[in-house]
């Protein structure tokens, strides 16, 4: 739906409002001011009627002797279409005269009226009538020479009569209302197509033509005459000039980022090349020179340069493996494995390195951990490596506890707790973050790059898995706990 559309179909449905509105606050007082007037006839028909009584009366007739008296109710009625009804009733509600001369003798219908007999009671009030119609009647009371009551005069109109005229006031209203609103709604609409839509749906057309070409450096149409929209089509090109600038300098910058970065892979690829190859024959010569016969000293000597190589090694390894899952040059592999038997490799593998340091490494597996899942392996034995590993680092007696189990819906849960010196709760989130540990001291007293944790952060989130820690600062210990949702296909 268009604009001129919707905009034309808000102005309907506002003018029907705005008609209904008017025609039912029209229609109530219409109706109050109907009902007065009709009650004001009736009073005036009920004090004439009341007054000829009181006439005949005065010249000696009993009430039970004045006949005819209904051709005089009929007569009122006549030049008052909207009454109903006007009756002359006793004291006991027998109707002595009525418009329906074939009612005389009968009892009156209102039961309201018969508490009213026998005093003097003048006003209009609500009745019904055995059928249960509603009308209203005007009661005028008449008296003996005494003043004592001895009848009624009532005179009447149905309550559907106000509701009649109401309906025709309705019914006009609407059909009033229908008219103007249609005839603004035209007048609207031709104003709409001629200074607002027509204007738009140009600006549109070359919007979508804009949108199509992909080219900022393109610009709308400046339209003549002043108003809101040549104003909007300005600071729209105004707009335009502005992204193409950003543009440029988002092509440039792109192109700027692109050349380091690939400057930055040649560099990292050659000195991964040029530090490992050296290495690799400085540990490889020491390894050899290891086996040869050589007196304590020199077997101490290259027992050092032996795991300083080792050592340097691995700390190249690392920041390269981290440099690479920064930058996204990494892919995960999704395979069938068992995360048993992955978990069991990684801890036995670093059995060796908690033994050199006296520390017992234990594992637990939970029965509820499937058989085999689907996952990255490689990847998961690479985050356990980096936990045990921190463990180790940082346990300087004591024991190191893995500890296996799946949790719902469908995640593997690893937790890593040790006896080591703990980690202040200030610095817990901060352990995360590239080069980080505890603080400066920790990097004097315990070896190493501080990118073990941060790597192992990357990975999690690569896998959509969360990692948490818990440690006190008063040599409590550390326990990091790693959860990594598995795949849906899981065999056992």
């Amino acid at each position: 739906m268009g604009l001129r559309q919707r905009i034309v179909l808000i102005a309907m449905f506002a003018s029907m409002a705005i008609v209904v509105a008017i025609a039912l606050t029209a229609g109530r007082s219409f109706g109050e001011a109907y009902g007065r007037a009709l009650s004001s006839r009736a009073v005036a028909v009920a004090d004439v009627l009341a007054g000829q009584i009181n006439h005949i009366l005065l010249l000696g007739l009993e009430l039970d002797e004045v006949v005819g008296f209904d051709t005089e109710c009929q007569a009122r009625l006549a030049g008052n279409a909207d009454l109903d009804y006007a009756f002359v009733t006793s004291l006991d509600g027998r109707l002595i005269a009525h418009n329906d001369s074939t009612l005389v003798g009968t009892q009156q219908p209102f039961v309201a009226l018969r508490s009213s007999l026998g005093r003097h009671f003048e006003g209009v009030i609500a009745v019904r009538d055995p059928e249960g119609t509603e009308s209203y009647a005007a009661v005028r009371t008449v008296s003996d020479r005494t003043g004592t009551p001895i009848a009624q005069v009532v005179v009447g109109y149905a309550a559907a009569a106000v509701d009649r005229e109401l309906d025709r006031l309705y019914r006009d209203a609407v059909l009033v209302g229908g008219v103007v609103a249609l005839v603004g709604l035209i007048a609207l609409f031709a104003s709409l197509s001629r200074f607002v839509t027509g204007p738009l749906g140009r600006l549109t057309d070359e919007v979508d033509a804009l949108r199509e070409g992909g080219a900022v450096s393109l610009r709308l149409t400046p339209q003549g005459g002043r108003g809101e929209i040549p104003v909007l089509i300005a600071g729209f090109n105004r707009l335009l000039d502005r992204l193409h600038a950003h543009e440029q300098a988002l092509v440039e910058a792109r192109e700027s980022a692109q050349q380091a970065n690939s400057a930055k892979s040649s560099f990292l690829a050659t000195m991964s090349h040029e530090l490992r190859t050296p290495l690799h024959a400085v540990i490889g010569m020491s390894s050899l020179l290891a086996s040869t016969e050589l007196n304590p000293k020199q077997t101490r000597y290259v027992d050092v340069v032996l795991k300083s190589g080792q050592a340097l090694l691995a700390l190249i390894s690392q920041i390269f493996d981290y440099i690479s899952i920064e930058s996204g040059r990494f892919e995960l592999k999704f395979e069938t494995y068992s995360p048993a038997c992955t978990t069991k490799e990684t801890v036995h593998m670093m059995q060796g390195l908690a033994a050199s340091k006296g520390l017992a490494l234990s594992l637990t597996v939970a029965e509820n951990v499937p058989r085999t899942v689907r996952g990255d392996a490689h990847r998961i034995g690479q985050i356990l490596a980096n936990l045990v590993g921190n463990a180790i680092k940082f346990t300087p007696s004591g024991s190191i506890m893995v500890l296996l189990s799946a949790t719902v819906p469908q995640r593997l849960c690893w937790e890593v707790a040790d006896t080591g010196i703990g980690i202040p709760h200030e610095m817990r989130e901060r352990l995360f973050e590239p080069f980080t540990q505890g603080d400066a001291s920790m990097s004097r007293a315990y070896q190493g790059s501080g990118l073990g944790l941060a790597t192992v952060a990357h990975l999690v989130d690569a896998m959509h898995g969360v990692v948490s820690i818990e440690g006190g600062s008063n040599g409590v210990g550390t326990r990091i706990r790693v959860e990594i949702p598995y795949g849906a296909d899981t065999e056992g």
